[in-house]
């Protein structure tokens, strides 16, 4: 019961964090515990990847040259 308590608090802690950061997670995350014992603080790594920000660009003023045959 208690393992299973820890998980969903860690699963939720981490979305919290996500959302306030404003990452964009490529995955899952793996969670690892670092501090679960009873009356100390609850701490845990977790390790992820994340979307790049990408910033698009018109493509105004872009020469596109096109050969020709005779």
């Amino acid at each position: 019961m208690r393992q299973e308590v820890l998980s969903d608090l860690m699963q939720s802690s981490f979305a919290e964090a996500v959302t306030q950061e404003k990452l964009s997670p490529a995955a899952g995350p793996r969670i690892e515990p670092i501090s679960v014992a009873p009356g100390e603080d609850l701490k845990y790594r977790a390790t992820f990847e994340v979307f790049p920000q990408i910033e698009l660009k018109g493509v105004e003023g872009i020469v596109v040259s096109r050969p020709s045959a005779s």
